[in-house]
């Protein structure tokens, strides 16, 4: 039936349970397990805790601390698997 799914995450509780129960269903039927966090991309003046990063580079890793911690469930419970995290900014092409 399936062979991967993609589990995409904003680190919210409705998200963390999706997840769980994502995970419970692959284990099920043996499928693969992508976890996607998307990091909105980086600007000097803007709403929210986020846009009080002092600079890119520090807005860079403090986003991709919040990917680690949001995707940390997929990553946990594939223990025994390759993962890696992969970034890319807006210009990057997928």
């Amino acid at each position: 039936m399936f062979k991967h799914i993609l589990l995409p995450t904003d680190g919210s509780p409705l998200s963390e349970a999706a997840i769980q129960k994502g995970m419970r269903f692959a284990k099920s039927i043996g499928a693969q397990v992508t976890g996607l966090y998307v990091i909105p991309p980086y600007r000097l003046l803007g709403g929210g805790k986020e846009s009080l990063a002092d600079t890119k580079g520090q807005y860079d890793r403090d986003s991709k601390a919040r990917a680690q911690t949001f995707l940390g469930p997929i990553l946990d419970q594939g223990a025994g698997r390759q993962h890696r995290l992969r970034y890319r900014d807006q210009q990057s092409s997928l």
